[in-house]
């Protein structure tokens, strides 16, 4: 239990993590994705948010048309920005952990996808790949600390400006195929 909330905030180290099985890594890897609640110092997706995804996911497979949690309808801009959210956060670590693959060849991936994870999740743990890679590997894994701090979608809307109020007429309705 220490061990799977460890992974969510600080990333305090009782043990060393190389000795642990490339499963166990994978699976430390999802609990620093996830992270820990909003309004905490924790980095990942957040709680929340992964809540807001898989209950969007059951009412899909339901038939139903609205997300509920706890008797609560959640807002469809809520869920879209829960999305999104999740979608921006996995491509902008997909992008390092490709970057970090081509820079650094000798090291294998699951060392570069957990130190690239931690990173991102501003959790602080290590295979002990960082001190070896080059300059440039290391300033890519500083990037990310410093994405993962500041959060995915707040740097995404300060590079692309802020957020616009909807216009005073709404479009009508489409209809997209999906899946």
């Amino acid at each position: 239990i220490f061990q799977s909330i460890t992974l969510r905030t600080a990333g305090f180290n009782t043990i060393p993590m190389t000795n642990l099985h490339g499963y166990t890594l994978y699976g430390m890897t999802l609990f620093m994705f996830i992270g820990g609640s909003p309004g905490s110092t924790a980095g990942g997706v957040k709680t929340t948010t992964l809540a807001i995804l898989v209950q969007s996911i059951i009412a899909t497979l339901k038939g139903k048309q609205r997300v509920t949690i706890f008797d609560r309808n959640i807002p469809g801009p809520m869920v879209v920005r829960a999305t999104a959210l999740t979608f921006i956060y996995i491509l902008i670590i997909s992008f390092f952990i490709l970057v970090l693959m081509k820079i650094e060849p000798k090291q294998t991936f699951l060392p570069l996808f957990f130190e690239a994870i931690s990173a991102g999740a501003t959790v602080g743990l290590t295979l002990g790949v960082t001190p070896s890679l080059s300059v440039l590997g290391k300033i890519f894994i500083s990037m990310l600390m410093l994405i993962g701090r500041i959060g995915p979608l707040t740097l995404v809307l300060a590079i692309g400006g802020r957020v616009k109020e909807e216009g005073k007429f709404d479009y009508p309705n489409g209809r997209v195929l999906l899946g």
